[in-house]
C-alpha cells in the first residue's frame, strides 16, 4: 500500500514523501506464531542503515494492526524485471550481485542471517540500484557456523544443511546468493524441478550444469573449475568450506576474480552507472509492479469477529513496536 505523509498535519496537505506501508493484523501474527519474527523484522529495519537495504521510516500500531512504513522503490522487484528480460547479462547480474553481497556482508557483520534471499525480496530504485527488503525470516544473534535450527526459506534457494536437518549459520546466505546469481544469468535456479522432492534431491546431490552464458570466472565463483584455486565456492554443499564462511566473510567473495571490475567504494556511493534503468515517470509510478498487485483498490481490511480474541491475546506483545526517528517527532504521517 502506498501512503504519503501530510507535511503540515492537515487533511488536505498530501505533498510529502511517498512511502510503501506494510500492514499486519496482530491476530494473524499471533495465530501463526510470528510475534518474535515480526518484532525482529522491525528491529532490523530500524537499526540497519545501508545503501542497499530498505530503510524503515516509521512503525506504529492500532488496537488490532501493525504498520511498517518504508521507502517506496519505483523500479519494482528484481523478479519483475527478470521475468520481462528472461535472463540478465553477466555484467548486469554482477552489478546487482555486488550490491547484495555488500548488503549481506553488512548484515553478517552485525550477526544477522538474512535467510530468504530471492528475486521477490530485492527492490529497484529509479536509478537502477537495488535493495534488500522483507526481513521476516531473518535471524538475529546467529553464530558461525551453527546458530539456527528453524527450517525456513524459499524452496529453490534452500541450502543443503537445512535439508539435512543440521544446525546452520550465515553460510546459508551465501548458498542463496550463488543460487540467485545463477538464476539471474539463466532465468532459472540451478536445481529447479517442479517436483519439490526431486528438487531437494538435486540440491543435495546434483552438480551445477552451466550454459554458455557463464564465463570461467562466473563458473569458478559458483563451483570449483580451476584446480589451482584452493578456496571454496558459493554452491559448495559443505557450509564450513563454502566461500564466504571463513573469518573474512563477505570479503572472500568480494576478492574473487568475478568481481575484479567492481569499484566497491564507488558502488557504495552509487556512483557507478547502472546497466539498466527502469522507466519511471514520477514517485507514484507503479508501472514496474505486476498488474495483479495494482488492480485492486487499496483498503485497510477490517478485523473479523473470530480474530478479536487473538487480537486481545496479542495486545501485550507489541508494546515497543512504535518507532519514529527523533528528528521527525513533530511531523505526522
Amino acid at each position: 500500500m502506498l501512503v504519503r505523509r501530510k507535511d503540515d498535519g492537515t487533511e488536505d496537505s498530501m505533498t510529502g514523501a511517498t512511502y510503501a506501508m506494510k500492514v499486519l493484523k496482530k491476530a494473524n501474527v499471533f495465530a501463526k506464531n510470528q510475534v518474535e519474527h515480526t518484532k525482529s523484522e522491525r528491529r532490523i529495519l530500524r537499526d540497519i542503515d545501508h545503501p542497499f537495504v530498505v530503510r524503515l521510516r516509521y512503525a506504529f500500531q492500532t488496537e488490532d494492526k501493525l504498520y511498517l512504513v518504508m521507502d517506496y522503490y519505483t523500479g519494482g522487484t528484481l523478479f519483475f524485471h527478470l521475468r520481462k528480460s528472461r535472463k540478465f547479462s553477466e555484467k548486469r547480474s554482477r552489478f546487482y550481485a555486488a550490491q547484495l553481497l555488500v548488503a549481506m556482508g553488512h548484515l553478517h557483520d552485525v550477526n544477522i542471517a538474512y535467510r530468504d534471499l530471492k528475486l521477490e525480496n530485492i527492490l529497484m530504485d529509479d536509478k537502477g540500484y537495488v535493495a534488500l527488503t522483507d526481513f521476516g525470516l531473518s535471524k538475529e544473534n546467529v553464530d558461525v557456523p551453527d546458530g539456527a535450527k528453524t527450517f525456513c526459506g524459499t524452496a529453490e534457494y534452500i541450502a543443503p544443511e537445512l535439508l539435512k536437518g543440521l544446525s546452520y549459520g550465515k553460510p546459508v546466505d551465501w548458498w542463496g546468493f550463488g543460487t540467485l546469481l545463477f538464476e539471474m544469468m539463466t532465468g532459472q535456479t540451478p536445481f529447479f524441478d517442479k517436483n519439490r522432492k526431486k528438487m531437494f534431491h538435486n540440491i543435495l546431490h546434483r552438480d551445477v550444469i552451466f550454459t554458455p552464458a557463464f564465463s570461467e570466472d562466473a563458473k569458478d565463483l559458483l563451483t570449483k573449475v580451476r584446480v589451482s584455486v584452493d578456496n571454496g565456492w558459493l554452491l559448495l554443499k559443505d557450509p564450513a568450506k563454502r566461500l564466504g564462511s571463513g573469518p573474512s566473510g563477505a570479503q572472500e567473495i568480494m576478492d574473487h576474480p568475478f568481481f575484479a571490475s567492481i569499484d566497491w567504494d564507488k558502488l557504495l556511493r552509487k556512483e557507478v552507472d547502472a546497466p539498466f534503468k527502469p522507466v519511471v515517470t514520477n514517485e507514484l509510478d507503479t508501472g514496474n509492479v505486476a498488474p495483479i498487485w495494482t488492480r485492486e483498490t487499496p483498503r485497510d481490511s477490517p478485523v473479523t469477529s473470530q480474530q478479536l480474541g487473538a487480537t486481545a491475546r496479542a495486545a501485550n506483545h507489541f508494546e515497543d513496536f512504535t518507532y519514529m526517528p527523533s528528528n521527525e517527532m513533530t511531523k505526522k504521517v
